[in-house]
């Protein structure tokens, strides 16, 4: 493989695993929280509890930071090829659910995962 190209393989992969950690730390947030959101008043006091949260402010920070490579990539990268390898988050999502969430995972949902895996291959070779 390209040296090129395995450099902004490895910079998505830090993107979408940053974004994956950030929403797995975000939905443990509002997890522990288990919000009553009910009317627009409701959503206003949740939205301000959660900015007490670490993990909250931790999401945020992993976002900036993933976007901010994420504009590395696109002054390397065509478009079609650095968004087609971007489905890597769907696999990192799927992980942190069941490592760091507890989350079942279908069989249906890894064969998903394994076509995604196959097409970030072709994508890759191509």
């Amino acid at each position: 493989m390209h040296t090129g190209i395995l450099l902004i393989v490895l910079l998505i992969m830090c993107t979408d695993l940053f974004d994956a950690v950030g929403q797995t730390f975000l939905k443990m947030t509002i997890n522990s929280l288990q919000p009553q959101v009910h009317s627009l008043k409701k959503v206003f006091i949740f939205v301000l509890s959660l900015l007490r949260y670490p993990r909250l402010w931790l999401s945020f920070i992993l976002s900036t930071v993933s976007l901010c490579i994420w504009l590395i990539v696109l002054t390397r990268a065509d478009l079609n090829f650095a968004y087609s390898i971007d489905s890597m988050r769907y696999i990192f999502i799927v992980l942190a659910s069941l490592f760091l969430l507890k989350e079942r995972i279908g069989m249906l949902r890894w064969l998903g995962i394994a076509a995604i895996i196959l097409g970030i291959l072709l994508v890759t070779l191509s």
